[in-house]
């Protein structure tokens, strides 16, 4: 069965079309994405996992391996952990800002288009093959659709009490 993304997709497009560029550009504390950075993290993820999935209707390739039991745990419960993720605060400066909304809207709606096809393509694939996630074990396409349309954010988060510590220039606190 596939669960519909759009949901998901209507989520992002009404916390973007709520923001302020102030608070695409907002980093809550050092070492910390912004609004910006993470959107641009959601669309590039969603991109590979699209791509990914469309890889598996490809080939016939890895059908017998499996994801692995925290995969299998968090598709069980049809989410991820709720846990604020830190990564390597040297790659925060790495990851791209846009804080142009009209250009990440412009994304989402492309993406949106991707997602169409894709559920399309996984209803008519005639190959069945799996592709390996760097953590979760081997995914098939409509894993890879499926782990995609999780991708939310936090509850309220443009609401100033999702950020930790606030300081004075704080655009949310507002």
């Amino acid at each position: 069965m596939i669960v519909a993304f759009e949901p998901t997709i209507r989520e992002w497009q009404s916390i973007l079309e709520s923001a302020t560029t102030d608070q695409l550009k907002f980093r809550p504390a050092p070492g910390e994405w912004t609004l910006g950075q993470l959107f641009v993290h959601i669309l590039e993820e969603s991109n590979h996992f699209l791509s990914e999935a469309q890889k598996c209707m490809q080939h016939d390739l890895n059908r017998e391996q499996k994801m692995t039991a925290e995969a299998e745990a968090m598709f069980a419960q049809n989410e991820f952990p709720d846990i604020r993720i830190k990564g390597d605060p040297a790659h925060v400066e790495k990851v791209l800002q846009i804080d142009n909304i009209q250009h990440l809207a412009f994304l989402i709606g492309d993406l949106k288009n991707k997602v169409s096809e894709m559920e399309k393509a996984i209803l008519n694939q005639k190959h069945f093959g799996k592709t390996q996630h760097p953590g979760l074990g081997f995914f098939d396409a409509l894993e890879w659709y499926h782990s995609d349309g999780k991708t939310e954010f936090p509850p309220n988060l443009l609401n100033k009490n999702f950020f930790i510590k606030f300081s004075t220039k704080n655009p949310l606190a507002q």
